[in-house]
């Protein structure tokens, strides 16, 4: 099994800021759609007050996101990838059974510092190549890739997945030990 770290969601260049903590819950906020077809905004995700917080009002709730990943209520979580991304996971032989692990940049509600932190993840289990058209489905819970094609070898990586309920309190404790100490070898 491999795992691949793909950071995703609001950061100072897509978006201009980092995505919030809500109630201690990381909210990954999508990218806002630059190119190809989107149908979806930040106000129809529920999202559209946090995005202009964000982004200090260069992203209003009204505006078209990149809605991807999607994570479904049942449990499934989809990706879109395509050109040089897609080709690099084909070459790194990324397939079924392995896992995304989805990161992004965040703010800290209590300290404000920026950090990156895991959301998400997504088990693989089916790959669906969109050159010959995408699923219905896909279609109809408007993934932007199942829209229209970003890319000649664009697909959707589906399968079970989630969102962070909760910070991993290890992990930010974890990275600030490693900042201030010097790299010592795991045995």
């Amino acid at each position: 099994m491999k795992i691949i770290f793909s950071r995703k969601g609001f950061d100072t260049s897509a978006g201009g800021g980092p995505s919030p903590i809500v109630d201690g819950r990381p909210i990954s906020l999508p990218i806002p759609c630059s190119k190809g077809i989107a149908r979806t905004t930040y106000a129809e995700l529920g999202l559209g007050e946090l995005a202009e917080s964000a982004s200090r009002g260069k992203v209003r709730g009204s505006d078209l996101c990149h809605h991807d990943p999607m994570f479904l209520e049942n449990g499934t979580a989809l990706l879109g990838q395509g050109g040089a991304a897609q080709t690099h996971l084909e070459r790194q032989g990324v397939t079924l059974g392995d896992v995304f692990l989805f990161f992004g940049l965040f703010r800290d509600p209590e300290a404000k510092e920026l950090h990156h932190r895991i959301f998400g993840y997504l088990e693989v289990d089916q790959i669906v190549a969109l050159k010959d058209g995408a699923p219905d489905d896909m279609v109809a819970l408007k993934h932007p890739h199942a829209l229209q094609m970003y890319s000649t070898n664009d697909v959707i990586w589906s399968g079970k997945g989630g969102v962070a309920l909760e910070p991993c309190r290890a992990l930010p404790q974890a990275c600030r030990r490693s900042r201030r100490s010097k790299p010592q070898r795991l045995t």
